[in-house]
This record gives C-alpha cells, structure tokens and sequence, in this order.
C-alpha cells in the first residue's frame, strides 16, 4: 500500500500476487509498514551525515538520505537518499549501493527481510533483493486512472486494459537522429507474461522465474531477446501540419515509412476515426526508404481523423494521425445500422461448467439493443445464440455474418458471456456449449478468431465481453463468473490501435465476475441494461456515448459488487467517443 502524495491522502494498494489495484476501503490487516526501532539511526531522513550511533555510514558527499527501515530482527537496516538505496550491517558496515531513478523517499524490508521495497520519486514502486540489492520487479500506478504496469528488468511484463502504454523502449539510431520510441504494447507477444512476473518474488531471481513460466507453458527460450529484430516499423508524415482544412474529398496525405529492423513492409493500412476504410490500401514497399509516399483518401462529410499505419511480419506500426476539419457543407447522415451477435451460455454440454443467469443475459441484452431500432438505428438485426445453441459451429457461423453484413456507415456488435478460459501460453478462449476442455483449440472460440471479424469490420465495432466465469459458490442466491481468465490480454489485444475495436470487459484481470439470483443477471449485464435504460445519460441529452456507458458501468458494478468487482472499458485513442444509443424522453 502506497500514497502518490506526501499527506498520504490518495492511497493505493497493489497485490503482486494477484496482479491487481484494489481499493483501500478494504485495506488488508496484515500490512506491515516500515520498522524505524530497534537501531540508534541518526540522520537518516534529512541530512547527508547518517549515523548509527555514533558509526557514521558510507554515503557520498552531498548524497542526502530521506528514509530508512530497520530489518526484523534489527540485523541491519537501508536507507533511500536522492541516488541510491544502501545496506548496512548493525554495526554501520556497508553493504551495497542499488541506483534509483529518483529520490528514494521510501524504504521497508519484506517477506522476511528478503525484499526491499523502495518508493521512487520518479513514480515507480521497485522490489531489490536485500541479499545484493539486485532490481526484481517495478511497478508504476497512473495516480488518476489507475492504469498500472508491472515489469522485470529484461523487460517481461503484466499491466491493467490500457496500462502497456505506460512503458517502452527507446532505441537509438544516429547520433544525428533522435532516438525511435516503440511502446510495450508493440512487443506484447513476447513479452507480455504475467507468469513470469508472478514467479519472480517467490524466486527472488528473473532467470529462475522465466526458466520455470517457461517450462510451465511449454514456451520455448528465446535465443536473442534484443528486440531489433523485430523492431516495428515507423511512419513520419511529410506535411507541412498534421492538420487539413478542406470542404471536397478526397483528401491528399503525404508520409514516410521505415523498417528500423530490415524487415520488408508488407503493407500500408488507412484508417478513417479509427476503423480501416472498405477498399483497404495495400502498398507493398522496400524494407528502408526515405521516399514521399502520396496517397489520396477518401472521407465524410464532417470532421475526422485519418491515421495511417506500416505493417511488417513483426507487427504493426504506431498509428500516425492527421486531424482533418470539414469545411464545406453539412453531412447528409443516415442512420445507421446495428448488427450484433449475442451468445450466452448457462448450459454447457459439460455439467461442471453451468451457470445460471449467462443465458439469461444474452437475451436481456438482445431485446434492450432491439429497443434501439428506429431510434438510434434504422434497423437492428441480431443473431443471438443460448445455451445448446451456441455451438463452436454455430458461433462461427454468426461472426462470418457480421463480417459480411456491417459497412462503413454501420456498427458491428458482438457480446459473450459464458466461460473464458486462458491457457497456459495466456491464449483467451471463450468457451461454447460443446467445448471440450482437453482440446481448446479446436472445439473452443479463439481470440483470433474474435480478432479476425471483429479488426475487420468496415464500421465501428464493440465488443462486450463477460466471459470469465466459474461455478463456486459464495452466498445464497450468489455465485462468481471468474476462473483461470486473465481478460487483460485479449482487451489490450482487440483494443489496440491497429484493430480498433472499442471494449467492454466485466472484470479486470483475475477478478470474479458475480451473478445473483436477485438481478437474475450477472452484475456487468445489470448495469448494462440499466445503462441503455437512461440511467447513463449524465448529461441528460438523450444519447448514451461509450463515455458515459464506460463511467457508469465503473461506478453501478462496483456499488452492486460491494467492490467485489470492477468493469474495464477500453477505447483506441485514434476511435472518437460516439453515441450509441438514444432515449425517448
């Protein structure tokens, strides 16, 4: 448990073991804060001559010392100054030093004097091992939003719906050139292994803790983890202003691609708010180039964002955007239309894996969204499969429709709620009423699969995903939809730029997801329903954008869960907010 201000009056708590910020409300009673008794420690929070008695300690001249913790059994103590974490025996001798990437304005000791735990003024949380001082593990919390991102030295790493972002390599060029800044997220498939992270304070060692994450998932060791060779490529725009100002279409924009691995770029993809126009751009193009690529897009009649992005065999590109101004006459807007596919399973082919109200929500949700048709849309069509019915052949199926019904005036929907299931390489799979669990991959519904027509839809896209569920028990009336799911992934995944796909997930993480026999839902569906009813509009203008759908189901879940359970929404930033939904008044 931390504060991210010195009054210690906006507090946060993170469990590393189930890698997840919960709320203070709940503080655990076993938190033990840091030990300043036991040794006679002088000047070890405001002078740059700290003592033991009358022992002074090793610091360097002007190294001036902010805090300090004793071990358990008074066996020696640390102390954070404005470089450094140090160790020091009892009798003042010193240890070792570890460099802080900022003041080190706290320190304690933990599990057994095994770990340092040191708040850093630069905003990160980092674990040494008290042995030698080595860096395990940094954690950094956004102070507003509560995305977090934990990660290892060698870069493997866990994080919150969105909290990837947070982190990244920059990677040098020239000493002409600025350095390329790529994201984590760009290197999610390598390096995103909560396994590891989990492994590592209970190893006290990173290489033990891949080792054995590794022959857990039956993952191979990689050769060469330096990542230029799978660095993705990068697009510069070669315009005069990110800007346009126009009132005809199309529009002229002018870039740059380059290959800083050597890699071939494969293709160029257009963007239009974020989802890839009907006729894709695919222009293949040499692996390092400094040439002006034109391209003319076409766009509505409003204003809009293009971005343009590279593909390699590696992965995608960061999305570079031009904002565009519509400067001519107003749009002739037509409805749109909505086309969804809503699954639900409660009876599963397999007794173990029944539930109760997953069913029950699929079809609650199915005619809340039918109340839409010749308001918000001009027409709603919805492909809804419960129970038996949603077969792996039959979910199929229905996403193969979407794919082929939604056009770029549309909006394309799809909601699960059943089972989810994370394998042990993290692969998300949503779990059909005749899935069997020792062959997932060809009886289950992949991410992939999700990714395939959900990325692909010429129109906005949404998915809304309760899917990580188990049977066990809790109160009467009570049972959680939460097993081995790390929803995380997928959400990161789906939601990335390149795929465009606004998400909606009923839990973070590892967290449960509850139903009850009083909402005769599941909670997430509850404040779903109770959203697109009218209790979203916040600003009472007759419309539900996913912003105010986002903050509601945030605050509805967690007042129904008693903060059991916290609902993750995820937006692309290149996707602007949008209604979705419109209420008679």
């Amino acid at each position: 448990e931390f504060a991210f201000d010195y009054a210690s009056k906006n507090r946060a708590k993170f469990d590393v073991d189930r890698l997840e910020y919960a709320d203070t409300s709940n503080s655990l009673n076993d938190l033990l804060g840091a030990k300043i008794d036991g040794l006679d420690v002088k000047g070890a929070t405001d002078s740059t001559e700290p003592m033991i008695g009358t022992v002074p300690l090793v610091v360097d001249p002007f190294e001036g010392a902010r805090s300090f913790a004793i071990t358990r059994d008074n066996g020696g103590l640390a102390i954070g100054t404005i470089w450094y974490v140090r160790r020091y025996n009892a009798d003042g001798t010193f240890l070792w030093r570890t460099a802080m990437p900022g003041t080190a304005n706290g320190v304690t000791f933990a599990d057994n004097d095994r770990l340092i735990i040191a708040a850093s003024a630069d905003g990160t949380i980092r674990w040494l091992r008290a042995s030698d001082g080595k860096e395990l593990l940094t954690l950094f919390m956004h102070s507003v939003d509560k995305r977090w991102v934990i990660w290892s030295p060698r870069g493997y790493y866990a994080a919150s719906a969105g909290g990837e972002d947070l982190i990244g390599w920059a990677v040098n060029r020239s000493d002409t050139e600025a350095p390329d800044y790529f994201p984590a997220s760009r290197f999610r498939e390598r390096f995103y292994r909560p396994d590891v992270i989990q492994k590592v304070l209970e190893t006290l060692d990173e290489d033990i803790a891949i080792e054995q994450a590794n022959q857990t998932a039956d993952i191979k060791p990689v050769a060469d983890e330096s990542i230029r060779g799978i660095l993705p490529p990068v697009v510069e725009l070669a315009m005069d202003s990110d800007e346009i100002k126009t009132a005809s279409s199309p529009v002229q924009v002018s870039y740059r691609v380059r290959s800083p691995s050597g890699e071939e770029i494969d293709r160029i993809e257009v963007l239009i708010d974020g989802r890839p126009l009907e006729s894709r751009a695919a222009i293949a193009m040499s692996a390092i180039t400094d040439d002006v690529q034109t391209i003319d897009v076409a766009i509505p009649q409003q204003n809009t964002e293009i971005g343009i992005i590279a593909y390699t065999k590696s992965g995608a590109s960061e999305v570079q955007k031009i904002k565009v101004v519509w400067d001519g006459a107003a749009a002739d807007i037509f409805k749109p239309k909505l086309y969804a596919v809503i699954i639900g399973v409660s009876d599963y082919d397999n007794p173990d894996l029944k539930l109760k109200y997953a069913g029950q929500d699929a079809k609650d949700f199915a005619g809340a969204l039918q109340k839409q048709k010749g308001g918000m849309y001009r027409d709603v069509q919805v492909q809804m499969l419960t129970d038996k019915d949603a077969t792996r052949g039959a979910i199929i199926e229905a996403l193969e429709w979407l794919g082929g019904e939604v056009t770029a005036r549309d909006v394309g929907m799809v909601f699960v709620a059943g089972h989810g299931m994370t394998d042990a390489k993290q692969r998300f799979y949503f779990l059909p009423a005749d899935v069997n669990l020792d062959k997932l991959r060809s009886t289950a519904v992949s991410r992939d699969e999700l990714l395939e027509t959900m990325g692909s839809l010429a129109g906005k896209a949404l998915m809304f995903i309760d899917a990580c569920h188990s049977a066990a028990s809790l109160t009467p009336g009570e049972q959680t939809r939460g097993g081995p799911t790390d929803i995380t992934q997928v959400i990161n995944e789906l939601s990335s730029a390149e795929n465009g796909i606004v998400m909606f997930a009923s839990s973070t993480g590892r967290q449960v997801s509850i139903e009850n026999d009083k909402w005769q839902n599941g909670a997430f569906t509850e404040a779903l329903l109770e959203g697109l009813d009218g209790k979203a509009d916040y600003v009472k203008d007759g419309k539900l954008t996913i912003a105010e759908l986002d903050l509601y189901l945030s605050e509805r879940v967690k007042e129904l869960t008693d903060k059991r359970q916290a609902p993750v929404a995820r937006k692309p930033d290149t996707v602007p907010d949008f209604p979705f939904a419109v209420f008679n008044r």
